[in-house]
């Protein structure tokens, strides 16, 4: 390693390079004639390296905690509210493995609770399926043919983010009599669907009524996003499953 040492006569502003011997001021970090760092060069350089590579992962833990934390829902799976510890928990059992989706009980009580009747009822038990698979949009399922009980539209404001659930209605999402008619159909949003929330000033392209998110995916969303990639052929303008997922069972759970 390079160092600086004075010699013989030097004045206090010279110092001799240890490599080549060239005379150079005793400020100097690197030898004008060899091109040798001295130690202290050395040393600066690594300290600087240390501290941006400490800087840069601070700055991630911020961002995650103060910044990106206040987008993300608790469960990890992007924005959402945070798990509550009263909401209870839906597993939709299929070949493909159980989905587990936490019910938003605290923030949409009214199609929470219809939703959770459907499935302590037995509704979900037979001929329930995943039927419809949109890509980059929505995976569909419950009972194609419905039932003719029906939910209130419910404003809770919560939006169609990525893997959260909402209810399926028949009708136009802008008129006021179509808003209460789900029933048994629900989708699980592939992506965060701006189109199918509240129109506003920021979001022109939103719906009136829109689709109301009653729970989200906890695990496993790689079977929603293998369903979504399963073969499909089109019906009536949406795109059906060629082999349903079926439902083998439904239950509820605490945790």
């Amino acid at each position: 390693m390079a160092r600086r040492r004075k010699i013989g006569d030097l004045t206090g502003s010279e110092a001799e390079c240890y490599y080549c011997e060239a005379v150079i001021p005793a400020s100097a970090m690197r030898c004008p004639s060899c091109g040798k760092f001295f130690s202290s060069a050395k040393k600066l350089i690594a300290f600087s390296v240390v501290l941006i590579v400490v800087v840069a992962s601070l700055s991630g833990l911020i961002y995650v905690k103060f910044i990106g934390g206040h987008t993300e829902g608790g469960n990890g799976l992007g924005p959402g509210p945070e798990p509550s510890d009263t909401n209870r928990f839906v597993n939709i059992v299929t070949g493909l493995g159980t989905i587990k989706i936490e019910m938003y009980e605290d923030t949409a009580p009214i199609t929470a609770t219809h939703f959770i009747n459907l499935i302590q009822a037995g509704e979900f038990n037979t001929g329930a399926s995943f039927y419809r698979a949109e890509t980059n949009f929505v995976v569909q399922g419950g009972l194609r043919q419905g039932l003719a009980t029906t939910v209130p539209w419910e404003d809770n404001g919560l939006l169609n983010t990525a893997y959260t659930i909402s209810m399926a209605r028949s009708g136009h999402p802008d008129e006021a009599a179509d808003s209460g008619s789900g029933s048994s159909e629900f989708f699980i949003n592939l992506k965060h669907n701006t189109n199918l929330d509240e129109k506003t000033d920021t979001n022109p392209n939103g719906v009136e009524y829109p689709y109301v998110v009653f729970g989200k995916v906890v695990s496993d969303t790689s079977i929603v996003n293998q369903i979504s990639l399963l073969p499909v052929h089109d019906e009536g303008g949406i795109r059906i499953l060629d082999n349903p997922i079926a439902f083998e069972s439904a239950f509820i759970s605490e945790n």
